[in-house]
């Protein structure tokens, strides 16, 4: 989705799994299992790990 009202952006877990409609601990597992990518932090840069995948 890259319409005007649903621009990709990095959000907080929280935030993350209420849009998802499922529980933070899910979201978490997702991201510890690699279905959800990483993101990573490089010099200020927010950017998926996707490599890791």
């Amino acid at each position: 989705m890259t319409d005007e009202n649903h621009r990709p952006v990095f959000v907080s877990r929280k935030t993350a799994a209420a849009l998802l409609e499922i529980s933070v601990d899910t979201f978490d597992s997702w991201v510890l299992q690699g279905f959800v990518p990483r993101a990573t932090i490089n010099r200020g840069q927010i950017t998926l790990a996707l490599a890791d995948r």
